[in-house]
């Protein structure tokens, strides 16, 4: 069972990492994929550490989990940075299309007026 454990820590650990590259390529396919992953892995991993009390027979394992909890945080930290880029080019196409439609009428009303002269 602890091999198992290790097993599963390493997978989470190389997800965890594949998803921050995957985030910084802006690869956000392959993140998505590493998202529906993890949590296929997370459950038995943390049941496996309970049961086996991995915590007090092996202090490295804190590290590493405190390492994961780390790069989630940078990770989502990233997740919400380009989000907020995304929402202000949303705002600045919404202005431009606004800006637009207003031009067209404008030019639309000179072109009907000129072929009515």
């Amino acid at each position: 069972m602890e091999a198992k454990f290790y097993r599963l820590l390493s997978a989470y650990e190389k997800l965890t990492v594949e998803e921050t590259t995957a985030l910084r390529e802006r690869n956000f396919v392959y993140f998505s994929s590493i998202r529906d992953t993890k949590p296929l892995i997370l459950p038995e991993m943390l049941e496996l550490a309970k049961a086996l009390e991995i915590h007090t027979k092996d202090p490295t394992v804190k590290d590493r989990m405190l390492k994961i909890i780390q790069m989630g945080q940078a990770n989502t930290q990233l997740v919400e940075g380009y989000l907020a880029e995304n929402n202000a080019t949303r705002q600045n196409a919404m202005a431009a299309i606004k800006r637009l439609k207003s031009l067209s009428r404008i030019y639309n009303q000179d072109t009907a007026t000129a072929y009515a002269a």
